[in-house]
């Protein structure tokens, strides 16, 4: 199985496929040392936090809405 199908159609892919192309096992999981490695490789499994939004802004972003504007009118 080349590394390339993988990226085309990773969802056609039995697991056993997929393992195989991580090079790890479905009873033994990875050991200490290839976690730490791909750890050390890939980063940590976290999203990045998302931008902070003031409370400013939040507030005018509120008068963009017609509907809002139309609120205030009457």
């Amino acid at each position: 199985m080349e590394p390339s199908q993988a990226t085309e159609a990773p969802h056609s892919l039995s697991s056993e496929d997929i393992l195989t192309l991580l090079g790890s096992s479905l009873a033994k999981g990875l050991s200490r040392g290839e976690a730490a490695g791909k750890l050390a490789r890939f980063g940590p499994n976290q999203l990045p936090s998302p931008p902070r939004i003031s409370r400013l802004k939040l507030l005018l972003d509120q008068f963009r809405s017609v509907l809002i504007i139309v609120l205030l009118a009457a």
